[in-house]
């Protein structure tokens, strides 16, 4: 029997999530509601002619409230942004 997929809870809160366009490499990236000390789980860039992921997390940085930068370029990609909010 499956049971209803429910928020994952942690302990300071949810992990969120947005998706978002790609930009150049170490350009900003808008991620609505991210802020400077949360801690980012998983960035996960999605070709859009192949629908292939690449995890991007090692290559990504909060620099500042809503915005992440890659320091890959991903300019013709969609973005998909995991974070656990710490505040």
């Amino acid at each position: 029997m499956s049971k209803p997929i429910k928020p994952i809870e942690v302990a300071s809160g949810l992990i969120k999530s947005v998706l978002t366009a790609g930009a150049g490499a170490n350009s900003d990236i808008a991620v609505a509601g991210i802020k400077k000390g949360d801690h980012l789980i998983i960035v996960l860039e999605s070709d859009t002619s192949s629908a292939i992921l690449t995890d991007q997390t090692a290559n990504a940085t909060i620099t500042a409230d809503d915005k992440i930068q890659i320091s890959v370029t991903t300019a013709s990609d969609k973005i998909l942004v995991f974070w656990q909010p710490l505040r």
